[in-house]
């Protein structure tokens, strides 16, 4: 699967993992870790992918492999 580099305004930049393109957006997973720390969870919680979306113009690098 390809990799992206995405630069988003309201996000920020963040790489995507198992990236494909799909009608002009790059969709992709992010491994969010916002909850790591948290009394509420197990001390070995290490975060979780989700999956996210952005305009295929947003993409600054793509690597295959």
């Amino acid at each position: 699967m390809a990799s992206a580099l995405v630069c988003h305004p309201s996000v920020g930049s963040v790489w995507l993992s198992n990236a494909v393109v799909q009608d002009g957006y790059v969709v992709g997973e992010v491994l969010d870790t916002s909850m790591v720390g948290s009394s509420y969870l197990p001390d070995d919680y290490w975060g979780e992918y989700v999956v996210m979306n952005f305009p295929v113009s947003c993409v600054r690098k793509w690597e295959e492999g």
